[in-house]
């Protein structure tokens, strides 16, 4: 049965995207260090700016939405007609090695293993099974001729 808060997990209706994208700032807010968190969108800086009014850093395509809807820096709240940016080099660089980084020790995990219903490692004792081979044609003979083998319809004596 559902709570004040909502319906029960069974059957509950997908998350509204505003509490996906809560969800999703909060996982990367986590996994970085703050640095290189950009202040408007709470995820990894994408295009790292730097603000000539008050030295802020931002992602460029959040501080370009941040003017249009505000009309001026969302950090010193200077006229966006006379905000001037130049990109972050050095954050830039730094967001993308904290990603290699994070895809180095995601492929460095080891993949999961399956386990019993008591959940200790599931293990097979089987041997794995040999190829198998088809069964030999009995009603023919390999013979070899130029150029390689060749099959031939054995003679009836």
């Amino acid at each position: 049965p559902g709570s004040a808060g909502g319906p029960s997990l069974a059957g509950a209706p997908a998350a509204p995207p505003l509490e996906e994208e809560t969800r999703a700032v909060a996982r990367t807010a986590g996994r970085y260090a703050s640095k290189l968190i950009c202040p408007l969108t709470g995820r990894l800086f994408e295009d790292a700016v730097i603000t000539t009014c008050c030295g802020t850093s931002f992602s460029q395509g959040a501080l370009q939405d941040a003017l249009r809807m505000r009309g001026a820096c969302p950090e010193c709240n200077t006229a966006a007609a006379s905000v001037r940016t130049i990109p972050n080099r050095l954050l830039r660089e730094a967001v993308a090695a904290a990603r290699r980084k994070d895809g180095e020790e995601s492929a460095a995990e080891p993949p999961a293993v399956a386990t019993t219903a008591g959940g200790a490692p599931a293990v097979s004792t089987t041997p794995p099974a040999p190829p198998t081979r088809p069964p030999p044609d009995e009603s023919a003979v390999v013979v070899k001729v130029e150029g390689g083998e060749r099959k031939r319809p054995r003679e009836e004596a």
